[in-house]
C-alpha cells in the first residue's frame, strides 16, 4: 500500500490516482453558461506543484452541422492575442493583452483543475474540440 492509498470503511483499500503535474504551455479549458454554452481556454505561463499563472487565448470556431448555426466547436490556437485599443492622449493604438491571473490547483481524481472566478472552473484540457452555443 502506498501512501496515497487508505482503507475505505469496508475495509478495502481505495487507490488514489497519480495528480497529473501541471507545466508551462498546458492549457484549461471552461464550458459554462445557462441557456448557452460558453468556451474559454488559458494557457499556462508559470506553474508550480500548487498554483498556475494562466492567460487566456484565442480559439478557433466551426459551425456544427445541426442546430441551425446555434452550436459550433472551438479549439484553443494556443496563442495570446492582443487586441487594438485607441489611446486618446497620443492618438495611437495601443496593444492591449489578456491580464496573467494566478489559481491554485485543485485535484479531482487526479486530474487539475482551476477556479476562474466563484462560478467557473477550468480543465485540463484534453486538445479535443469543445461544443459551444448560442442562447435560444
Amino acid at each position: 500500500m502506498s501512501t496515497s492509498d487508505y482503507l475505505n470503511e469496508g475495509g478495502s483499500i481505495v487507490v488514489e490516482p497519480e495528480k497529473r503535474e501541471v507545466k508551462v504551455g498546458d492549457i484549461f479549458y471552461t464550458s459554462w453558461g445557462y441557456d448557452q454554452t460558453n468556451v474559454e481556454f488559458y494557457k499556462v505561463v508559470r506553474a508550480t506543484k500548487a498554483t498556475v499563472w494562466v492567460q487566456q487565448t484565442g480559439q478557433t470556431r466551426e459551425d456544427a452541422t445541426y442546430g441551425g448555426g446555434d452550436y459550433w466547436t472551438t479549439k484553443s490556437t494556443g496563442e495570446i492575442k492582443g487586441r487594438a485599443v485607441y489611446n486618446r492622449e497620443t492618438g495611437e493604438y495601443d496593444i492591449k493583452y489578456p491580464p496573467i491571473t494566478q489559481h491554485r490547483i485543485q485535484y479531482g481524481y487526479g486530474d487539475p483543475a482551476i477556479r476562474i472566478n466563484s462560478v467557473v472552473n477550468a480543465w485540463l484540457w484534453d486538445g479535443q474540440p469543445k461544443q459551444a452555443s448560442t442562447g435560444h
